[in-house]
């Protein structure tokens, strides 16, 4: 089956950080206007969104310019989800599932997830140590349907 693989963050990041995320994924990397975008929120809480998505090597942020950007490795690895389709054998009672929504690998508290996640970051990048974004990415595997979406 011809799958390709998107990505999201990890269930244990919050709306904020969330949020925080996709407005700099879509190019919004100022953080005052980042801070004006979530005004629901206090500046503690923004600022520990940043915080931990920084720590995560999610995000880097430049302090004097007021900048957030995603991480090097972070945008290879988007890089390769958005260019990339893979061939893989697939066992028939998993395919209706990535036929469907797709099959998330979400968790590293079992065996068998930390090792489905270990693969594919190897396979997006093969050589890299990307072990770092265990804990902090869940992978979904989806059909190739031939045209990208979201």
């Amino acid at each position: 089956m011809r799958i390709r693989i998107d990505f999201q963050l990890n269930r244990q990041f919050g709306v904020v950080e969330n949020i925080i995320f996709r407005l700099v994924l879509n190019g919004f990397t100022d953080s005052r206007e980042i801070a004006k975008a979530l005004s629901l929120f206090s500046d503690s809480i923004i600022a520990n969104g940043i915080k931990l998505l920084v720590n995560h090597q999610i995000m880097a942020a430049d302090i004097e310019a007021g900048k957030l950007y995603l991480s090097e490795p972070l945008i290879a690895i988007i890089d390769m989800c958005l260019e990339n389709t893979y061939e893989i054998d697939v066992p028939s009672e998993l395919e209706g599932y990535i036929k469907g929504d797709g099959l998330m690998i979400s968790g590293i508290a079992d065996e068998e997830s930390y090792s489905l996640k270990s693969a594919v970051l190897f396979e997006l990048l093969p050589g890299i140590r990307l072990d770092m974004y265990m804990d902090s990415i869940d992978f979904v595997l989806c059909e190739e349907r031939g045209v990208q979406h979201e």
